[in-house]
C-alpha cells in the first residue's frame, strides 16, 4: 500500500509533503488509500502524529493539486496500473477519454499500436481493480489537461498537425513543458526519444552534439527554437 501511495504523488509530482516518511505515519494511521488522504482534514493528520504546522500543509497541498493544471496522462499513470507508465498512458488517451477507460476491452486496446495481448490483457485486469479509486479521484474533480484524441488531431490545421516531435535543450522563448502542451494542441505528437519516425528534433540552448548526430543519421530534421517559432508562425 506503501508503495501505491508513493508511486501516485511522485508520477502526479503536483503535491509536496507526501513523502515516504509522511505515507509511512499515514499508512500506519490508518489514513492508507488515496481516498481516505483527499478525505482527510487537519485534525485526522494531527491526530495520527503529524503537527498542526505540517497538517496544515498537507490539507493545502491536497487542495492545490486539485487546482493545478496536470496531464491526463500523468494522472493516470500514477495509479500504477501493470503495463501502463506514462508513455503508454498517453498513447491509449489518444483513443479514449479517461473517463471512458472502465469500459474499455483487451481487444480495444490490442488495436492500438504499442499494445500486445498479454499487456493489453494486464492493463484492462488493472484499469478494473483501480477503478472505484480513479473514479472516486476524477469527482473530486482535479484540472486534468486532455490529451488531443487522434481522430480530433486530424481535422486540426496547423503547421505541425500530426508530426512527432521532440524537444530537447534549454529553450529562451518559453518553457519545454509550455511548448510541449501547445505542439499537443496543435495536433502534434511528442515524443521522449529520437526514432526514425521522429519528423522534428527542436534544439534550445546547450544540446549534447550526440542526439543531434543521432537525430541527423537517422533523416530527423534538426531545427533550432528559433526556426521552430517561425515554422509556427508560417513564415
Amino acid at each position: 500500500m506503501e508503495n501505491t501511495l508513493e508511486h501516485f504523488f511522485k508520477i502526479h509530482g503536483q503535491v509536496d509533503g507526501f513523502g515516504s516518511k509522511s505515507i509511512k505515519k499515514l499508512v500506519a494511521g490508518g489514513i492508507d488509500t488515496l481516498e481516505k488522504i483527499y478525505a482527510s482534514n487537519e485534525e485526522d493528520f494531527q491526530s495520527i502524529g503529524f503537527g498542526p504546522g505540517q497538517s496544515k500543509n498537507l490539507r493545502r497541498e491536497l487542495d492545490r493539486s486539485l487546482s493545478v493544471e496536470t496531464e491526463d496522462w500523468r494522472f493516470l499513470g500514477a495509479f500504477g496500473i501493470p503495463q501502463l507508465g506514462k508513455g503508454d498512458s498517453r498513447r491509449l488517451l489518444e483513443h479514449m477519454r479517461i473517463e471512458e477507460l472502465d469500459k474499455i476491452t483487451q481487444e480495444e486496446i490490442m488495436a492500438i499500436e504499442g499494445f500486445a495481448e498479454i499487456s493489453s490483457a494486464d492493463i484492462v485486469q488493472g484499469l478494473s481493480k483501480r477503478w472505484p479509486t480513479i473514479r472516486y479521484m476524477l469527482g473530486l474533480g482535479f484540472n486534468l489537461i486532455q490529451t488531443p484524441l487522434l481522430s480530433e488531431t486530424k481535422t486540426i490545421n496547423s503547421p505541425i498537425s500530426g508530426m512527432k516531435l521532440i524537444f530537447t535543450g534549454k529553450m529562451v522563448f518559453g518553457s519545454r513543458d509550455e511548448m510541449k502542451k501547445n505542439a499537443l494542441q496543435l495536433g502534434a505528437k511528442v515524443q521522449s526519444s529520437v526514432s526514425s519516425k521522429t519528423d522534428l528534433l527542436i534544439c534550445g540552448e546547450k544540446v549534447g552534439p550526440a542526439k543531434i548526430a543521432k537525430a541527423e543519421n537517422l533523416g530527423v530534421r534538426v531545427i533550432s527554437e528559433a526556426d521552430y517559432n517561425s515554422l509556427l508562425a508560417g513564415d
